[in-house]
């Protein structure tokens, strides 16, 4: 049976906890320049606008609509120390050594090349500089069977995503970081317990949904088991959808060498 979603129910005390930790670990000085990579609605930027009082903060976004909503927002928190860019991660307008730091929040996943994106960000940072970046991560797997779920995993989200974007392990998004020449200064991954009716509020909640019914069609009983070990249990209850399990998550620091 294939469950759906009633999508009546929000978890967001998660992600306002990763936003205070990734803010904690950018530690922006007043006059920095910040670049805000994937900046969407500017929720983020408009605090850090606050921050940086005699610098600046860029934000960065290839969704037109989204910088719209982020325009609006600037305009209504009076922030006159900001500028929005419409342009890609991967091909970033900007010269070399241009900010303090970065910052990506919710982003890495959606990137359709993430080794060229943070090759790019490192490119713009200048000497010294860092970027902190909060993303959701799956499992490192310790055996065959979880490497097989996490392609699993991948294969429902790329249904509905462009082809490049996937989540990472935090093995693989360290990597990553270490291969375009940064180095990693810290790393702290957090798991959030979810219990809740509907999907709202979930990252990618409805993908995981589709990953759960993806293996479920599959029948393969031992990975089913493991999604609901490592990730979320999904089942009817009263007429309404039920999801228990967690959120994995890490934020890493890294600083141009």
């Amino acid at each position: 049976m294939t469950l759906q979603s009633d999508k009546h129910s929000s978890g967001m005390t998660a992600l306002r906890s990763l936003t205070e930790v990734l803010i904690k670990e950018l530690d922006p000085r007043e006059t920095d320049r910040v670049l805000d990579v994937g900046t969407g609605s500017g929720q983020l930027a408009v605090v850090l606008c606050k921050l940086v009082t005699k610098g600046f903060v860029t934000g960065i976004d290839p969704a037109r609509d989204r910088l719209g909503v982020a325009k609006d927002s600037m305009l209504r928190h009076e922030v006159a120390n900001a500028l929005l860019v419409h342009g890609r991660a991967e091909t970033l307008p900007f010269a070399p050594q241009v900010f303090d730091s970065a910052c990506l929040r919710f982003s890495l996943h959606h990137f359709a090349c993430t080794e060229i994106a943070i090759a790019e960000i490192c490119r713009v940072l200048r000497a010294e500089g860092h970027m902190v970046s909060v993303d959701p991560v799956l499992k490192d797997p310790v055996d065959e069977e979880e490497k097989r779920l996490n392609e699993l995993i991948e294969e429902a989200f790329r249904l509905v995503h462009a082809h490049q974007q996937r989540f990472f392990t935090g093995s693989e998004l360290q990597r990553l970081y270490k291969n375009v020449g940064l180095a990693v200064q810290s790393y702290d991954a957090y798991d959030f317990p979810v219990r809740q009716r509907g999907t709202a509020g979930i990252p990618q909640g409805d993908h995981w949904l589709q990953a759960y019914n993806l293996l479920r069609l599959s029948q393969e009983e031992a990975l089913i088991e493991k999604f609901e070990q490592n990730y979320f249990s999904f089942r009817e209850e009263a007429g309404q959808l039920l999801v228990e399990g967690k959120t994995s998550w890490v934020i890493i620091k890294a600083g141009k060498k």
